[in-house]
This record gives C-alpha cells, sequence and structure tokens, in this order.
C-alpha cells in the first residue's frame, strides 16, 4: 500500500500518471500492466551528451557541460524605433558536453557589472548541470557557428554544479570543432562555423578602407576534395590576432565564430577582429594533426575551396484571397512601397511555439499577443499572434490556461496550418515605416484533397525561383531524400537533385513498434524503432530507420508512435531537425488517424512535388527588399475562397 506522503512527491506523480496511462492503454489477457509500465519508464539516464539538444529536449532533460572560454564584450546596435545608438553588455561562455566535438554557446545580457558577475560566477573549467535550458529564439541558426546549433541562455535556464562525487560521466574540458576543411564545401549559404586546422601559410598584411589590418590565412587539415587536400584562404581582421598566429604558423589552431559567404558558386571566409582563436587542445583530432605537420607543411596537391577576400487594425478577411507564401512578405518587409495585397492567405504552415521565459503579452501585460515565426515551404517570416488565435491553437479556454501551459512548454499547437494575414504599415516617431503581418483567421490542417497543392501555385513557384533562396523555411521530403550534413544536421535531395536548405523537414511515417522510453532530467527520451518512410512509393526495400525525440510527460502519450490497439502501425507527421546515421531526431510529432492516412499520403506526395520545383537560382543577397517581388500582384492571381482549400485548377502532379 502507497504511504500518502507518497503522492506529495512529484517524481512519484509522475509514475503513478504514467502507470494509469499503462493500465488504461494496456490491459489485455495475458498482459501484465507492470511490465508494460517498467519498459515505459526504463532507466533514469545519467546526464546527457549536448549532442542531443534540441528545442524539445531543452524542455525536460539534463546536460553535463563544462564551461570554457568565457569573456565580457561589449558591442552597440541602432534602435529601429527612433534610429538610437545603443551600447550593450555580454557575457559568452562556451558549454562542453561529454564530447568536445558536442558544444554550444551559453550567453547572459546585461549591465557591464552584471555580466562581470556571471564571468566571475561561470569560471573556466567548472562543471555544471544544465536543465530547463531557455534557447535564443531570434539567431538564425546561420548565424550560430557551433556543431551543437543553439545558443543557451544561462539567467533562464537551471545551472546547478555538479558534485564531486556523482560518479556520472564528466563533461570534456574544451570545444573541438568537428567539422573537417573539406566540409566547407557543403556550405552554400552565409554560414558561420568553427575550424580546427593546421596554419600553411600567412599572407602579407594591408588595410582596409576602414582602416583595419587583414591578411590572408591559409587552413588545411587532411581532409580531401577527390585526391586533393582541402585548403581554405580566411581573410583573419585584427593586427594583435596576426601577431599572434604568426607564431603559430605550422601548428592546428582553433578558429571560433568564421564567417562564410556563398555568391555565385564562390565562398569567402572571414574572421573578424572581435572572434576568438586559441591554439588547438589536447585531443585526438589535435594529436592526428601533429602527427602530419611535415606533410601538411610541404603540401602541394591542394584544392582551394575559397575565393580571396576583396575589402569593400483588424480587417474583413473573408472571402476569395490572394493565395501567397511566407519568403513574399519577409522579402518585402521593408519595402511600404511594395504592391502587395493587404490580405493573404498562406497553406500548410507551422507555426513556431513562443518558448517559456519569453514574454507573450501586450504593452498593457493584459491580453496574449506575440510575434510568432511562421514558415512554409518557401521560407518564413515572423508575424503577429493575437489572443484569440493563441488560444485556438493551443485548445484553451482561458488566457490564465494558456499562460499556465505556455510556462510549462505544453502548449501542444498543431504541427501545420493554413492561415489568412494582413499587412498593414504605421510610421514610428522616428519617421521609419514598419510592416506588420498580423494572423486574423487560422485552422488546423485535415489532410483534405481541397487543401492539396495543386497548379494555382505555379505563378508563385516562378518568382520564388527568381528571388534569393531562404533556407529558414519547410520542406516535405520522404525520409530517402533526407541525408546527414555536418553544418546543418540535414541536406535534402529529391531524385539526386539539391534542395533548398530550410529549418525543419517533414516526413509522414509509420510505426508498427513499440516506441522506449528512459527519463531524462524532467521529461523523457522517446525512441521508436523500424519506422517505415510511409509515404514513398519505393519505401519496402528501405533500410531500418529510428526516430529519437524529447518530451515533456504531459506530451509522453503523444509522443510514442505505438500502433493502437489492433492496428498494424501508428501513423505520424514528424518535423525532422537532423540526421545521425539511421536515427532522425525529431522536433515535433503529429498523429494521423487511420481515417485520415490516404488522404494524408496524397497530400503529402504534392507537397513534396511542390517542394521539388522550389530551385531558386537568383545571385542576389537575401533581404528585405528584394527588387523581383516589389509588386507580386501578378503572381498572387489565383485566390482561395475558403481557408481550408486552395483555388481550383489543375492537378501538380
Amino acid at each position: 500500500m502507497l504511504c500518502c506522503n507518497t503522492f506529495l512527491l512529484p517524481y512519484h506523480c509522475r509514475l503513478i500518471r504514467l502507470a494509469v496511462f499503462c493500465v488504461y492503454h494496456c490491459v489485455v489477457p495475458g498482459h501484465r500492466w507492470e511490465r508494460c509500465f517498467s519498459a515505459c519508464i526504463g532507466a533514469t539516464a545519467a546526464p546527457m551528451d549536448l549532442a542531443v539538444l534540441s528545442k524539445s529536449s531543452a524542455k525536460v532533460a539534463t546536460f553535463a557541460v563544462a564551461l570554457q572560454g568565457g569573456r565580457v564584450f561589449e558591442y552597440s546596435y541602432t534602435q529601429k524605433k527612433d534610429n538610437k545608438r545603443i551600447t550593450a553588455h555580454r557575457f559568452d561562455v562556451y558549454l562542453v558536453g561529454l564530447k568536445g566535438e558536442s558544444y554550444c554557446l551559453g550567453f547572459i545580457k546585461g549591465s557591464k557589472s552584471q555580466c562581470e558577475k556571471a564571468k566571475a560566477e561561470y569560471k573556466d573549467g567548472s562543471m555544471w548541470l544544465l536543465s530547463k535550458v531557455v534557447l535564443d529564439t531570434y539567431t538564425s541558426s546561420n548565424y550560430i557557428s557551433t556543431p551543437v546549433p543553439f545558443r543557451v541562455e544561462l539567467n533562464k535556464s537551471t545551472l546547478k554544479t555538479m558534485p564531486d562525487n556523482s560518479g556520472a560521466p564528466q563533461p570534456a574540458l574544451h570545444p573541438v570543432p568537428p567539422r573537417t576543411v573539406a566540409d566547407v564545401a557543403g556550405i552554400n549559404t552565409t554560414k558561420t562555423t568553427d575550424l580546427l586546422a593546421f596554419i600553411k601559410v600567412i599572407g602579407p598584411e594591408r588595410t582596409t578602407t576602414n582602416g583595419h589590418q587583414v591578411a590572408d590565412v591559409q587552413l588545411l587539415d587532411d581532409s580531401k576534395i577527390g585526391q586533393e587536400l582541402a585548403i581554405v584562404t580566411v581573410g583573419v581582421f585584427g593586427k594583435d590576432k596576426l601577431t599572434v598566429l604568426k607564431q603559430h604558423i605550422g601548428s592546428p589552431m582553433v578558429f571560433f565564430n568564421l564567417s562564410v559567404s556563398f555568391s555565385q558558386g564562390s565562398i569567402v571566409i572571414n574572421h573578424y577582429e572581435n572572434d576568438v582563436v586559441v591554439p588547438a587542445p589536447a585531443c585526438d583530432k589535435t594529436s592526428h594533426l601533429k602527427t602530419k605537420e611535415q606533410q601538411l607543411a610541404n603540401a602541394l596537391n591542394v584544392k582551394s575551396l575559397t575565393t580571396e577576400f576583396t575589402p569593400h487594425a483588424a480587417k474583413d478577411v473573408s472571402g476569395p484571397q490572394a493565395l501567397s507564401c511566407a519568403a513574399f512578405l519577409d522579402y518585402t518587409r521593408d519595402n511600404p512601397a511594395a504592391s502587395v495585397p493587404d490580405v493573404m492567405q498562406l497553406m500548410w504552415v507551422h507555426i513556431e511555439e513562443p518558448e517559456s521565459g519569453h514574454s507573450i503579452l501586450d504593452a498593457t501585460q493584459q491580453r496574449i499577443w506575440y510575434l510568432a515565426q511562421l514558415r512554409d515551404v518557401s521560407g518564413a517570416t515572423t508575424v503577429g499572434m493575437p489572443e484569440r488565435h493563441a488560444l485556438q491553437l493551443a485548445s484553451c479556454s482561458s488566457s490564465e490556461q494558456f499562460r499556465s501551459a505556455h510556462e510549462k512548454n505544453s502548449l501542444n499547437m498543431p504541427l501545420l496550418c493554413h492561415v489568412r494575414l494582413s499587412r498593414s504599415t504605421r510610421l514610428s516617431d522616428a519617421g521609419t515605416h514598419f510592416i506588420n503581418y498580423t494572423v486574423e483567421q487560422v485552422a488546423a490542417v485535415s489532410y483534405s484533397l481541397s487543401s492539396a497543392p495543386n497548379a494555382a501555385y505555379e505563378d508563385l513557384v516562378k518568382l520564388l525561383n527568381v528571388c534569393p533562396p531562404h533556407n529558414e523555411g519547410i520542406l516535405f521530403a520522404y525520409l530517402s531524400d533526407i541525408h546527414a550534413d555536418p553544418h546543418y544536421g540535414f541536406k535534402v535531395t529529391y531524385d539526386g537533385a539539391g534542395a533548398p536548405r530550410s529549418a525543419y523537414v517533414l516526413s509522414l511515417v509509420a510505426s508498427a513498434a513499440k516506441s522506449s522510453t528512459i527519463s531524462v532530467g524532467e521529461g523523457f527520451q522517446v525512441t521508436t524503432p523500424d519506422v517505415l518512410d510511409y509515404a514513398n512509393p519505393a519505401s519496402a526495400p528501405q533500410p531500418s530507420v529510428s526516430l529519437v525525440g524529447y518530451c515533456t510527460m504531459d506530451a509522453l502519450p503523444g509522443f510514442r508512435i505505438d500502433p493502437p490497439r489492433g492496428r498494424a502501425h501508428r501513423f505520424a507527421m514528424c518535423s525532422i531537425i537532423k540526421r545521425e546515421d539511421d536515427t532522425f531526431h525529431v522536433h515535433k510529432l503529429e498523429y494521423i488517424e487511420p481515417d485520415q492516412i490516404e488522404d494524408a499520403v496524397r497530400c503529402f506526395q504534392k507537397l513534396r512535388s511542390l517542394c521539388k520545383r522550389i530551385q531558386p537560382v537568383s545571385t542576389e543577397k537575401r533581404s528585405r527588399t528584394v527588387a523581383a517581388c516589389s509588386d507580386v500582384t501578378n503572381a498572387l492571381q489565383k485566390k482561395a475562397r475558403t481557408l481550408t482549400a486552395v483555388p481550383t485548377d489543375a492537378s501538380l502532379g
């Protein structure tokens, strides 16, 4: 018999809730619920490696980290609302996981004294248990250089000193960039990256028009392109930094935050004055390079991957509305004169949930209103989310219920929606125009065939293909289309042709096996083996693959992909953020009911076909004033009569 006090213990409460779930779902003749309960809860895991950090695992897992490279620096920016120049301070430190190759950046913003206090507390070499991780959701992954592509807000996350006698695995003490010089060839966007490489040559210093000292530094390791050693030339800024590097010619060094620019097939890499470079730490990679010092120093059979740097109010949204896409909205955001409809319909979009710790209230602090990232197959943009639609998406009956779910990271909004947005322009006190997009109508997708893409998208695709690639949207792809990538977590190829980069890739899967669950911190790691690439017509010969994701206790029943009783499979739409060998890391998933699956497969295949058609060829830099989008009225001639149906047109194929 359980003591009454047992129910006061949070962990026991969690076990009891899961036991009730198991009893409810697993009581069949000859089946012991205790055994199912043990299988569901699994063993309590030791602190995890940062390699598995994601938006879902951040909420529930505990990570062992060591701190390294802490520094306080000053920066300035122009405040958009009044063009005032602001000076601010930030403390940055690298969080290193159980492996040196698993690391990311942690930061605290504040006054200079607050940042100095943080540096004194979070000393280099100290070890911590990191949980309830709050991630920076404003910085694009293209501007995060670390192999774990997140930035951690330390003052909003939980950090506890790691006990000396815990017996848990100890984190590595130094970050070790895992990418090679040859991996740079895989970068085809603006991107930052870290690199551990051997300094071969430093060219003569020159002075830029802004008075900065810069020199070309050649870096290589023993990675190859074909039969040739890969080599990159980096424009390194800063006289003091160059002085240090000249003392380390012929030695391996770590360059943090290399800025890679890709344009018209050429790669330019710079390392700016405030970026950090340090001697390579003691590790297997450093030892390997040191054994090849003479060979690398004398290497002649090299292939250069780089080009040398050369200095230089609520509206009526009913009735037929123009079919549009997120990229057009983003490409005209700073162009109030652009010819864009006041109301537009976007379909098959993913709206990001607001992270716990981020403001979701308007200026009065009374009503819910927040900015959300909206993604579709074209790209992404930021939209305003009023309270009525936030409550609808989260299935909340009140503002209080929504706020509570937000604090617990358990909003559980739909994975995909259809929306109607309004476009409005206002003038700030400083005379600057602001363009706002606001959600006016929203509905979760139902996989109705009337909502599947058709030839009504052809004009949009033609215009998208003469615009710059956006790289922040979503793609629909079979699991077999998704490949591992050392920089971006994944890359997608459709029938051998490369696809634009994206934040997530969505796949329709089926599971015939039960998911296994282990406790991690305050949540669970859920692993589902032998997953089928269900929408893929050629799925029969596919290799066995697994899905791994992280969730809270509240979300656990909906995150397991166990087949329902009496059914061979459970179907789900999954958003994937990384492929690692035959394991796919899932950000979020949503069940598809058996009576929906046939139409869902057809919708998915048409969405994949639409993604295949989007192949931007423009070399123009991505901006919010893209010239090709100054007048998009010709591309937005097709109008949707209802929120959940595309305009009537021929099949997309």
